[in-house]
């Protein structure tokens, strides 16, 4: 397990890759305190991490105001003692000093994106299929990453393995885009 024992914070938990990552962090050993606007939907991804053996701490806040910014990092000091990763699934300047790595996805074959391919394919009149189809056909793997296999890439990153890399950015995209 990569992230044993360790406590992950995950900024920007929504239906798609916030709670991947959040679920990943969990099965690999993390307990995880949970962040985002919506406090509904965190109760839900708390439950899930929850589920996996670990305990996840769901703190509603909106971290564009500095007041809940210091509420989540007081609240997840106050649950588990200590943050060992911080996940900001979000676009964001990062502050100097400590190891900054980000992941670029792309498209994600998750719910946002089955809705919007199927209102394509009726905009269209075709099968969301064939939407799928002529997307991937641009990505090198000839298909579109799913939201576990962003949350494994940045699971990797907040490892001890990822410990001498900061300041990148990881495409996981399928080849979807090349720097």
């Amino acid at each position: 397990m990569m992230l044993q024992d360790k406590v992950v914070v995950v900024a920007g938990v929504g239906p798609g890759l916030g709670r991947a990552i959040a679920l990943a962090s969990a099965r690999e050993g993390a307990d995880v305190v949970l962040a985002a606007r919506t406090a509904a939907r965190l109760d839900d991804v708390a439950k899930e991490v929850t589920g996996l053996g670990r305990r996840g701490l769901a703190v509603p806040a909106d971290l564009a105001d500095a007041a809940a910014a210091d509420h989540l990092a007081q609240a997840a000091l106050d649950g588990f003692g200590r943050v060992d990763a911080l996940v900001y699934n979000a676009l964001a300047m990062p502050p100097r000093g400590i190891r900054v790595n980000s992941v670029a996805p792309g498209h994600i074959w998750g719910d946002s994106l089955k809705w919007y391919f199927g209102y394509l394919a009726h905009k269209r009149g075709v099968e969301v299929q064939e939407i799928y189809d002529e997307t991937a056909a641009a990505i090198d793997l000839g298909r579109l990453p799913e939201p576990d296999e962003i949350a494994d890439a940045v699971v990797f990153l907040a490892s001890p393995l990822a410990r001498a890399i900061t300041g990148q950015c990881l495409d996981v995209n399928c080849g979807e885009y090349h720097h």
